[in-house]
């Protein structure tokens, strides 16, 4: 019990910065005891960025918003989970480039942002991630009005509609091909035409988060084909691109949402069967409703944020428990 009191003692004293002193302990010295107190020697002297914070009294004062001033641009950033993460961060006095396909939608957007904070700065282009250039011109233009490009959420993402739902994959015929020509131009060409801007100016420290679907790790009820096979390839890019940018200090996450209350999902009950269909993937989890975009989008803005420092290659669930 004093050899352990007097490690302690020890380890508070060296994290604390101060200059040890000669410890003096029981007679009943164990032969490993030296060995401990020299392994414990070394990691007091080099303490994790944690323990220096647990030791500091400093750090129990609030500090300022990790997002503040940070650079970060969205796709898909005029409605539902992309404009509920716009308003989260511009509320934390971020720094945002959003993107949309629709010109009317994004500068709307873009005013609400801009009111949400004193300190928010917004740029918004319309841009179709389906065309490489008119991706690379936004980013492009990011960062020579911001000066560099801290973070990226690619959210921009489709489903493709196939009537009846319940259709055959061989009988889907000409406007299945289309749709999934379609939903892999959207949720895969242009996610990784999103990818390879991003990257060419993000630095060390920097991060991305891909959003992906529960259909992309699992098969769902009533969901095209098409999107499910996108979705899983938006989680294997994340994977293999995380492995790969490890090492230049850039994070790749995912989110995997579930059913969530967006225009999206409420033209999906208007059109009868599959609403149904929609219905029951919501009612297959443990929290039987459809999640708030506002709920996804603070999963992303974390691991968008160095509160994630250690999270990559990660796909995160949140769909109310339904991939459990």
């Amino acid at each position: 019990m004093l050899v352990k009191s007097a490690i302690s003692w020890r380890l508070a004293r060296r994290a604390a910065g101060l200059q040890s002193s000669r410890i003096v302990t029981s007679p009943l010295r164990t032969p490993s005891l030296p060995r401990v107190l020299s392994s414990l020697r070394g990691y007091a002297s080099h303490p994790s960025p944690t323990d220096r914070e647990l030791h500091n009294p400093t750090s129990l004062q609030v500090m300022p918003d990790a997002l503040e001033g940070k650079v970060i641009s969205i796709t898909g950033g005029a409605s539902g989970l992309g404009l509920a993460l716009g308003r989260l961060l511009a509320q934390r006095g971020a720094i945002l480039s959003i993107a949309d396909i629709t010109e009317e939608g994004i500068e709307k957007a873009k005013v609400e942002l801009e009111q949400l904070s004193s300190d928010s700065t917004v740029f918004a282009q319309k841009v179709d991630i389906r065309q490489k250039s008119e991706v690379d011109e936004w980013m492009g233009n990011t960062v020579s009005k911001f000066g560099r490009l801290d973070a990226s959420a690619n959210v921009a993402g489709v489903i493709n509609i196939i009537e009846p739902p319940t259709a055959l994959f061989h009988e889907e015929g000409e406007h299945g091909a289309a749709g999934w020509q379609w939903t892999f131009d959207v949720n895969v060409n242009g996610i990784a035409n999103c990818l390879r801007s991003e990257l060419k100016y993000l630095k060390p420290g920097g991060s991305v988060v891909n959003v992906a679907s529960i259909a992309g790790l699992r098969t769902t009820p009533g969901t095209p084909h098409a999107y499910i096979a996108s979705k899983h390839a938006v989680v294997g890019l994340t994977r293999s691109l995380a492995q790969q940018y490890g090492p230049h200090g850039i994070r790749i996450n995912a989110v995997a949402p579930g059913a969530i209350d967006t225009p999206m999902l409420r033209r999906a009950r208007e059109e009868g069967k599959r609403g149904k269909d929609q219905t029951k993937l919501i009612g297959g989890s443990p929290i039987e409703r459809p999640a708030d975009p506002e709920e996804v989008a603070k999963a992303v803005m974390y691991l968008l944020s160095h509160d994630a420092s250690f999270v990559t290659g990660t796909i995160l669930s949140v769909d109310g428990g339904l991939n459990t």
